[in-house]
């Protein structure tokens, strides 16, 4: 993880997902870039349109964004070179930050989210979670509130999915950089009957990969958010992670699941990994 990106919006909560980010980044000797997707309003581009005009217009408005990123950037206290500020045009900003990573190969996107309660809160969760869905690497989304803890102890919220050991090697990646524990959650309805299960058993047998440290707990709760949250608390968890299985799948729960509400509501930040 020594590629970090962190994508602003200029808005408050993005640039706490800057301080996030740097102090992340300091924290395990990481480049830490920062990108900005921006398109020519309406109103800019509505009068008549000379040759050569467009281009001269969008030239302007990149040197426009290049020095809010320096500005956001100094406001966070990241010293930063032009290199590292990425001002990128495109119409869905989304696909061009996911395509930028991509193209580019980070190991770690950073985006901020707030709450639901506003439209402009609705459009940034919509891009915050469009990229977490189509990103090439883990995603991180950092509450408004939340602010930069030394990262000891991660969670990892299982649901016994086949393909946790794919998100097992990486966390363990991020543990050993962190030199945090890695805890792994379950949370059920039912009571645990027996220890040793066939889904604890593959978690356990993924400590040959050598992790600081590993736990597994098995929480009883009607409600998975209220049992995560109990857990997060009592455990004293900096970063909770979840895993995607099926992108597909979980964008069409996302409206009505327990995932909105753990991205939306959760108080620490959240990586989530997928396939």
């Amino acid at each position: 993880m020594k590629r970090i990106l962190c994508a602003t919006d200029f808005s408050a909560a993005s640039e706490n997902a800057l301080r996030y980010a740097n102090a992340l980044a300091e924290t395990i000797s990481a480049q830490l870039d920062l990108i900005h997707v921006y398109h020519l309003q309406p109103a800019q581009t509505s009068h008549f349109v000379m040759p050569g005009s467009t281009e001269n217009l969008l030239q302007e408005e990149e040197q426009k964004i290049r020095k809010h990123l320096m500005a956001t950037a100094a406001a966070c206290d990241m010293e930063v070179s032009d290199g590292q500020l990425i001002p990128v045009y495109g119409l869905f900003t989304s696909f061009e930050i996911v395509e930028f990573a991509k193209e580019k190969a980070y190991d770690l996107i950073v985006m901020g989210v707030r709450g639901e309660h506003s439209l402009e809160d609705k459009l940034m969760g919509t891009v915050t979670t469009h990229t977490m869905l189509q990103a090439p690497c883990p995603v991180i989304a950092v509450p408004q509130n939340a602010s930069f803890q030394k990262i000891e102890h991660i969670a990892y919220a299982t649901g016994f999915a086949p393909e946790d050991d794919v998100v097992i090697a990486g966390l363990v990646r991020m543990a050993n950089l962190l030199k945090a524990r890695l805890h792994y959650v379950h949370v059920s309805k039912q009571k645990k009957q027996k220890r040793g299960d066939a889904g604890e058993n593959r978690l356990i047998l993924s400590q040959e990969l050598e992790p600081p440290f590993v736990d597994f707990t098995w929480v009883e709760n009607e409600s998975i958010l209220q049992g995560l949250d109990q857990y997060i608390k009592d455990q004293k968890i900096d970063l909770l992670a979840l895993f995607i299985p099926e992108r597909r799948l979980w964008e069409q729960l996302f409206h009505r699941s327990v995932s909105r509400r753990m991205v939306f509501n959760t108080e620490i930040p959240l990586v989530v990994f997928h396939q």
